[in-house]
C-alpha cells in the first residue's frame, strides 16, 4: 500500500509505502515538493540504509552526455535545409527496464523529413541506466525534443576584392 500527499501538483506532508503484510517499508515527509526526512525499513521492521523511492533513467553521461549526443548525431535534411523547414520534434518513447529504448514515435509532428531525423537519433541511443521505483528497475515514459533551426549565415562567404599593390610605373 501507497500513500503520498499533494497540494497544489508538489508533494507535500507525508509519504509512507507498506510491505504486502502491513509493515512499514518506508516513510518520507515533504514539504514544498522537497523531503525533509525518509527512512526505509525491511521486512522484519529494521531500519535498513535510506534509497531513492522514484529514480529516472539515466543516460551515459546524464542530461549533458543525451544533449551532446542528440547534436553530434542529427542531421539537417538537405532537402529540408533547402525548403527552409524548422521546427521542434517530440520524440516520446519507453526506456524499458533493461535501459533499452523501445517505441520512439513522433508525439508532435514538423515534417516528414525533420520527423524522420529525429526518430533516426533517438533510435541509436546508447543504453540508459534504467528507471527505478522502490528499488525496483521499471519501464518509464521519457520524451526529448530535437530542435532542427536553419542558421541565418551565409553558407558561403564573400572574399574581400583583391587590393593591388603594384608600385607606380615611371
Amino acid at each position: 500500500m501507497y500513500r503520498q500527499g499533494y497540494v497544489n501538483g508538489k508533494r507535500e506532508g507525508e509519504m509512507v509505502l507498506y510491505y504486502p503484510d502491513g509493515q512499514l517499508k518506508r516513510q518520507e515527509a515533504w514539504v514544498d515538493n522537497k523531503r525533509t526526512t525518509g527512512v526505509c525499513f525491511n521486512p522484519q521492521g529494521q531500519e535498513i540504509p535510506f534509497f531513492e523511492y522514484e529514480v529516472l533513467p539515466k543516460y551515459p553521461g546524464g542530461q549533458e552526455g543525451l544533449l551532446q549526443y542528440i547534436g553530434r548525431t542529427t542531421r539537417y535534411p538537405g532537402k529540408a535545409l533547402r525548403r527552409g523547414i524548422e521546427g521542434r520534434v517530440l520524440i516520446k518513447f519507453v526506456v524499458d527496464s533493461t535501459g533499452l529504448v523501445q517505441r520512439a514515435s513522433v508525439a508532435n509532428k514538423v515534417d516528414p523529413l525533420l520527423d524522420a531525423e529525429a526518430l533516426r537519433v533517438v533510435r541509436g541511443l546508447a543504453r540508459f541506466e534504467p528507471g527505478r521505483q522502490d528499488g525496483r528497475a521499471v519501464m518509464v515514459y521519457y520524451t526529448v525534443p530535437i530542435t532542427f533551426a536553419i542558421k541565418q549565415e551565409p553558407l558561403f562567404r564573400r572574399r574581400p576584392p583583391k587590393v593591388s599593390m603594384a608600385a607606380p610605373k615611371s
